[in-house]
């Protein structure tokens, strides 16, 4: 287990134990149970760590991803060439129909192709 889990493990257990109690010191219970101050305030504020929330530059969820990768299969069995244009606007309507209604969806980055045919190397590029 690396530093990083074993200290994301102790801020569980010292939230834990803080919602066990009706008044406590956040200071005195960062030094129980030996976390950051800094880090166990932010963590009561929001319970998302580096390890549990998405990535940054990734819009897309697993299953997201794995729809649009379908969708460059069909049109590559159909002999139609995916063109970039027609990748991010299946991109986005995949993210738009899938996200709850209201959502507020940041449109995808530049390089998200170039970083998807990167972390995707059997969906390539062919000249």
């Amino acid at each position: 287990m690396s530093g990083y889990q074993k200290m994301e493990a102790q801020i569980a257990l010292a939230l834990k134990w803080m919602s066990t109690k009706t008044s406590y010191k956040l200071t005195d219970v960062a030094a129980m149970f030996g976390v950051p101050y800094d880090r166990l305030k932010r963590r009561r504020r929001s319970p998302t760590s580096k390890s549990t929330r998405q990535k940054i530059n990734q819009r897309l969820t697993p299953a997201q991803l794995k729809a649009l990768e379908l969708y460059i299969k069909r049109l590559d069995d159909l002999g139609q060439p995916p063109l970039v244009d027609m990748w991010r606007a299946a991109a986005e309507r995949i993210r738009t129909l899938s996200s709850p209604p209201g959502t507020i969806l940041k449109p995808l980055g530049r390089d998200f192709f170039k970083r998807y045919q990167a972390a995707n190397p059997r969906v390539r590029r062919v000249k």
